[in-house]
Formats: structure tokens, C-alpha cells, sequence
């Protein structure tokens, strides 16, 4: 069975060995900032609860995770990872869905063009606000919002 839940310090020691791997070997939905990259930076994801995954078993499956943009009441999907064998299952549906409910505020994504994955972010309710060259890598950076409703 499938345990969608979000995470806390407790979680740390198992936790973040498998998201660190399933983030290093797996295209996700998002960008991830400089700031959270990093076992510190995911230690930090972590520990305030930013991280929803979906277990069996203690395995991770997949995990969404998010950040606080300071000063506004908006959050940040930083990335959302599925694994391969279970993706177009709801899955990641599931997460961000549990993540918007936490959250309770508006939502935006910043999604690096390559990384697009057939309108995901449209058919849950995000609408393209912006496209930008990322000034250090050239990626395409496209900027999603969803209001609070």
C-alpha cells in the first residue's frame, strides 16, 4: 500500500539518502535553486516539513517538494519526482495535490523547458506566466502560477 505523508526531522537518516538518489537519477517536474541543493539544503526541505513523498514499505516512490518565497505568501514548487516504472499512475497528481492542500496559499513553478512534461502543470490548474533565459545555464526557464482558491 502506498503512504502519502509529509516529512520531519525524524525522516532524515532514511529519507534523504533516497530522495538525494531518485532526484540525482530521474527528470523531474521543476527546478531546483541553488539555496536547496545540497544535503543541507534538502536537510532543510525536510526538516520543515517542504517534502511530501509517497512510500511503500519505507521505499520512496516519489516526493514533491516546495519552498516559501519571503515575503510574499507564495510557495515554490522546487521539483516533483516520480519514479520511471510508476509515472501516469496519478502519482504525482497525488503529491502536489497533498502539497496545494498543505500549503493553502498561491503556487508557482519555475519548469525548465526540457524538462516539460505534457501540460502537466496546465491540467492542474497552473497557467504560464513568464519564460526567461536562465542567465548562467541558457535553459529556458518557464514560470507557472496557480492561484489559492
Amino acid at each position: 500500500m502506498i503512504a502519502i505523508r509529509s516529512t520531519s526531522s525524524a525522516d532524515l537518516r532514511i529519507l534523504l539518502p533516497q530522495v538525494r538518489s531518485l532526484m540525482n537519477r530521474n527528470r523531474g517536474l521543476g527546478y531546483i535553486p541553488v539555496s536547496a541543493r545540497g544535503n543541507n539544503g534538502f536537510t532543510k526541505i525536510i526538516q520543515r516539513g517542504n517534502c511530501i513523498v509517497a512510500l511503500c514499505d519505507d521505499h520512496l516512490l516519489g516526493y514533491v517538494a516546495w519552498g516559501r518565497m519571503v515575503p510574499l505568501n507564495v510557495h515554490r514548487v522546487y521539483q516533483i519526482v516520480v519514479r520511471p516504472e510508476i509515472r501516469r499512475m496519478g502519482l504525482g497528481t497525488a503529491l502536489l495535490a497533498r502539497m496545494i492542500a498543505t500549503v493553502r496559499s498561491d503556487v508557482v513553478a519555475y519548469v525548465r523547458e526540457d524538462l516539460q512534461e505534457c501540460g502537466f502543470w496546465e491540467r492542474h490548474g497552473f497557467e504560464e506566466l513568464l519564460w526567461y533565459n536562465h542567465p548562467t545555464s541558457g535553459n529556458v526557464i518557464r514560470i507557472y502560477h496557480r492561484p489559492w482558491s
